[in-house]
């Protein structure tokens, strides 16, 4: 093992003792989670979805929109496409709250309702089908206007 070569340096990181407050720590653990989002969507015979999203965005301001990335074959995903509507919900820094949003993230069978299996409240949303989540910080309704295959065929047509 060379000392100064990448074994050297990875060891030299290791060795490293970094002291943080546990103040910061838990500053640290609300902005991450403060960035938490469930995302509930319903499928074309109206059964609801819950699926937790870690990289969920607001991109914009007015219109508001949100973006945030999935894998196509998950149920929310499916739902989406299908249906053009989800309900964005903010997740509070609850400790009761992040643990049945945990329950969400299992790998139910398509069809299960994951907001009854996690006993979280849906409850009706204004604007889209998709209910909003009781026990959630803000909800925000959202409409697909632009999806991939849509930005696809604009790009080809104005080529």
């Amino acid at each position: 093992m060379n000392p100064n070569g990448r074994d050297g340096l990875r060891q030299a990181f290791l060795n490293r003792k970094i002291d943080v407050s546990r103040g910061a720590l838990r500053s640290a653990w609300r902005r991450r989670l403060r960035r938490l989002r469930l995302i509930t969507t319903i499928d074309s015979l109206g059964r609801v979805n819950a699926a937790p999203v870690a990289t969920c965005l607001r991109n914009n301001h007015h219109p508001t929109c949100y973006e945030f990335t999935m894998d196509a074959r998950k149920h929310t995903s499916e739902n989406i496409r299908s249906t053009a509507e989800f309900v964005v919900n903010v997740v509070p820094f609850d400790r009761a709250v992040l643990e049945k949003m945990q329950v969400t993230a299992l790998p139910f069978p398509k069809g299960v309702n994951e907001l009854e299996v996690a006993q979280l409240t849906a409850i009706p949303s204004k604007v889209v089908k998709p209910p909003r989540i009781g026990e959630c910080l803000s909800h925000f309704e959202c409409k697909v206007e632009l999806d991939e295959a849509m930005a696809r065929l604009a790009l080809d047509d104005s080529r």
